[in-house]
């Protein structure tokens, strides 16, 4: 009897043990940064013709849907910033109504960057 007891414990601790190997070498969603988190995105700044329309929507992760846009991103980096999830949606659509917030200056910002473009 003592000697399955023994056999157990060490049974417990090898399991243990290799459940936090496994813990440590796995990332999950959580602990990944927001923008490489799998999701839908919204694009919630002024379109930009031949680039992106406000309003569309997106599916994946934020890095993947702009290296998606190519040459024609690269010229306007503040896209990346205002593809929103969907989650943050409705906060970030009130805050670019009344014009407060960081998120309110990008898109000022690259408003301005495309009237300059015209």
């Amino acid at each position: 009897m003592k000697k399955k007891i023994e056999e157990s414990a060490e049974t417990a601790e090898v399991v243990e043990i290799a459940a936090e190997a496994v813990s440590d070498s796995v990332t999950t969603k959580a602990d990944l940064p927001a923008e490489e988190k799998a999701g839908i995105f919204v694009y919630v700044g002024p379109s930009i013709r031949g680039v992106i329309t406000n309003g569309s929507i997106r599916r994946g992760r934020k890095s993947e849907i702009f290296a998606a846009l190519g040459e024609r991103g690269e010229n306007y980096p503040q896209i990346k910033r205002l593809l929103v999830s969907d989650s943050e949606l409705a906060r970030v659509r009130e805050k670019l109504a009344k014009g407060e917030g960081a998120i309110s200056a990008v898109y000022q910002a690259l408003e301005k960057q495309i009237k300059e473009a015209k």
